[in-house]
């Protein structure tokens, strides 16, 4: 099986001839670490890419090549939220941080070490009117200004692909977030739930109609809704909020990426999400990347409450880091039992961080590979 048919018959919960190679991705500090640790540098990383950012499996071949991984997700090169991006720039220099614009027009704190997530100072809609005159300047449904100047030889090569295809996102929240920044959002709930109700179905309007002509040309094997939306001890909002604010904007969305056919819909959020579970599936959601292992999230948990739901990770990279017997009884305690159950694609819990070792993350690699019979 190649990389794409064993994507398909996971989600599907059929048998395979065994699970997926893959990780979720590194910190930048990860794969140095591991250069000077002896992973052979062949490729190298983006030279310009901070400590304290992520990796995608796609910049890491180093790592992909000594590990020997199946091929990852090609990557839908379509920007479906703000067009015409806004100018990137430093806006204030305070040394050892800067206040920088984002291509989405909003203002984050950023340290220039990049080992501290950007704080969102402010976003670009304040008002009403603010939001007016955003949507009918930068958030028009028009595909065609949108898609690579190669998008007909893409479409072409996709339907030859051997391994998945990732759909552009539609992540009501982080776009909330990016256009407001999040305090602002989270007190919109009750100080202004009109003006939230309006954006939230606006942004619904938009992605569905994109979706629409989009899909016609391309269907992806998996799509994301959401947005970083839980942390360590919950998501930021209640289970009634979702169902009041969002649950209808995402049965909508779903609901199209249906009836193209598309396998995955996957929530794509950090933190403890355990409280949303039942209203993602009610929203049409099949599954949840990355699953992050906090306060208490357990896999084999999740997957006996749900037996059909997507779970992408969720093996703790801190029993990685913490050496081999930890690790072997981490895998152990979760590994069989997901085997036996499926709808499981097994990696760490998000980007492979820097206290792993390069001979930890072998030794990890190594022990799942016998797992699997591979």
């Amino acid at each position: 099986m190649n990389s794409l048919e064993r994507f398909r018959a996971t989600l599907a919960f059929e048998p395979t001839d065994r699970p997926l190679l893959w990780e979720c991705g590194y910190w930048a500090a990860t794969i140095r670490r591991w250069y000077r640790e002896g992973l052979p540098q062949r490729h190298g990383i983006p030279v310009d890419r901070p400590d304290g950012r992520g990796v995608g499996p796609g910049e890491t071949r180093d790592v992909a090549d000594w590990v020997q991984f199946d091929p990852y997700f090609e990557i839908m090169p379509v920007n479906l939220f703000v067009y015409p991006p806004f100018k990137e720039e430093v806006l204030e220099d305070h040394g050892e941080w800067v206040l920088m614009r984002t291509g989405s027009g909003g203002i984050e704190k950023q340290r220039k070490d990049r080992l501290s997530i950007p704080s969102r100072v402010a976003g670009p809609v304040k008002s009403r009117e603010d939001w007016e005159r955003f949507k009918a300047e930068r958030l028009q449904p028009v595909l065609e200004d949108r898609l690579p100047a190669n998008w007909p030889e893409l479409v072409a090569k996709y339907k030859q692909r051997e391994a998945p295809l990732y759909g552009p996102s539609c992540e009501h929240w982080l776009a909330l977030v990016e256009l407001v920044g999040l305090e602002q959002l989270l007190t919109m709930f009750y100080d202004d739930p009109a003006l939230l109700r309006d954006m939230i179905q606006y942004l619904t309007h938009f992605w569905v109609t994109m979706y629409d002509k989009l899909l016609r040309q391309a269907v992806p094997d998996m799509m994301t809704v959401g947005g970083d939306f839980c942390y360590k001890t919950g998501p930021l909002f209640s289970p009634a909020a979702f169902r009041e604010f969002f649950l209808p904007a995402w049965q909508e969305v779903a609901s199209l990426m249906r009836s193209y056919g598309v396998p995955a819909i996957i929530v794509h959020t950090d933190g403890d999400c355990r409280r949303l579970i039942r209203e993602f599936i009610e929203a049409g959601v099949t599954g949840v990347h990355p699953w992050e292992v906090t306060n208490g999230q357990n896999i084999v948990d999740v997957r006996k409450a749900f037996p059909r739901f997507h779970i992408f990770g969720g093996i703790d990279k801190q029993a990685i880091a913490a050496g081999k017997e930890s690790t072997d009884q981490e895998l152990e305690s979760k590994v069989p039992f997901m085997l036996q159950h499926g709808g499981w694609v097994p990696y760490v819990d998000h980007y492979v961080s820097p206290d792993i070792s390069w001979p930890d993350f072998l030794h990890y690699r190594g022990r799942l590979a016998k797992m699997f019979g591979a």
